[in-house]
């Protein structure tokens, strides 16, 4: 197939290759960048259109699928944050010090949805889950929150 495209007139430059959406903040956000990557060498920037709807449709299930598989990443590491707690306490690990740890892991966690979120110009239906599972992460987080102070008022109280 190459060759046939060589054949008429294809060129096959050095160079990295993306597609963005075409979104007002990302052609912000592609200014910014391409202005610093100039100094190591020709940068090309070119708008493209699907020329017909099932290409469309095929770029678009690219992006869903990319993003979807970020957001299954994201839901396994939440899913890992909750057996996390199970774990501390099944084993009595229920300290201020796990909460400040956990809290921190929990604030990635948002944050990294944040970024999906960003991103997510098609409105991927997993993100109501994750959505749902982040909010179920702090619940839990807030209980044992809550065990972990009054573990450490009956220390306190005992000693």
């Amino acid at each position: 197939m190459w060759r046939q495209l060589k054949s008429v007139g294809a060129l096959y430059p050095q160079m990295s290759f993306c597609i963005l959406p075409d979104l007002p903040e990302v052609r912000s956000c592609l200014e910014e960048i391409t202005s610093g990557v100039q100094a190591f060498g020709p940068n090309v920037i070119l708008e493209a259109k699907a020329t017909n709807k099932q290409n469309l449709r095929t770029l678009s299930a690219l992006f869903k699928e990319d993003l979807e598989k970020e957001y299954r990443e994201l839901l396994e590491e939440c899913n890992e944050f909750l057996e996390e707690i199970q774990k501390n306490e099944a084993t009595g690990n229920v300290t201020q010090t796990e909460v400040s740890e956990l809290e921190e892991a929990l604030h990635g966690l948002e944050h990294w949805f944040e970024k999906i979120r960003g991103r997510d110009f098609l409105g991927s239906a997993i993100q109501k889950k994750v959505q749902r599972l982040l909010n179920r992460c702090r619940g839990v987080l807030l209980d044992f929150s809550e065990k972990a102070q009054r573990s450490t008022l009956r220390n306190r109280q005992g000693a």
